[in-house]
């Protein structure tokens, strides 16, 4: 679809689509419970499946261009 006179790209729907149905808020919770995470008395199994499920909340947190491996 074009907005505006301008082609939709993904990257625009996606941005606009998390922000109305996926509020600062709720992420922000994801981000804290991915902080928070132990393993408790789950299974290394339901640990691993809970952490990356989480993980996609805090990319940005742990993914960043600018390093290098020379850091």
């Amino acid at each position: 679809r074009v907005l505006g006179g301008v082609p939709v790209t993904w990257e625009l729907f996606k941005t606009a689509f998390l922000e109305r149905f996926f509020p600062r808020e709720m992420k922000e919770a994801k981000v804290e419970e991915f902080i928070n995470l132990k393993q408790g008395s789950m299974t290394v199994r339901e640990y691993s499946l809970k952490f990356v499920k989480l993980s996609r909340y805090v990319l940005p947190l742990v993914f960043d261009n600018k390093n290098d491996e020379s850091t």
